[in-house]
């Protein structure tokens, strides 16, 4: 199936709207996708058939207060909440503006409005480049940050920073793989 739903992809990258798409994240219907690309949140409800951007414009630069905006146009991974498509998180980098916004961001509402939910420190707001639902409890997340591994206790509303030992740069990309809530990350 991974491969039927990257098939669906290539007409939006092939098309006039040329892009990279980074993430790619499928609801647990199946029929809603959302694709993190470096244009922001693209989003399907038919399995990707069809396909629409769900990022509002972008604040010009220097501007950093435009209400439910996504800020960070380079989206680097995608989470849907397994109990509801609408509620999404997306892990996005690269932001230019005069104070950086760079993070995990959240939306309640299918990607039509977003709101920042962390930035790490110890990265002065770096990458963030995966975040995982646990697979026995969707109110556990977590999320690679550079130079620590975040946690989430209520759905990725609010977030704790884990030092990663010996860890005290951003030392970029790596993997996370959550277990069941018995188990240590």
């Amino acid at each position: 199936q991974r491969h039927r739903i990257f098939q669906l992809l290539l007409p939006l990258v092939g098309s006039q709207l040329r892009g990279l798409a980074n993430a790619l994240a499928v609801a647990s219907d199946g029929k809603r996708l959302y694709a993190g690309t470096v244009a922001g949140v693209w989003r399907s409800d038919d399995g990707g058939v069809t396909w629409r951007q769900m990022t509002r414009p972008q604040p010009p630069q220097g501007v950093d207060t435009v209400p439910g905006a996504l800020f960070v146009p380079d989206v680097y991974d995608v989470a849907i909440s397994p109990q509801n498509p609408d509620v999404v998180m997306v892990g996005a980098k690269d932001d230019l503006h005069s104070q950086a916004m760079n993070g995990i961001f959240r939306s309640e509402d299918g990607g039509t409005t977003w709101a920042p939910a962390k930035q790490f420190a110890c990265s002065l707001g770096g990458a963030v480049t995966q975040i995982v639902f646990a697979p026995d409890d969707p109110s556990l997340v977590y999320a690679a940050g550079g130079c620590a591994i975040g946690l989430s206790r209520d759905g990725g509303k609010s977030w704790t920073e884990m030092a990663i030992p010996g860890v005290s740069v951003n030392f970029g990309n790596y993997p996370l793989t959550v277990g069941k809530t018995s188990a240590t990350v």
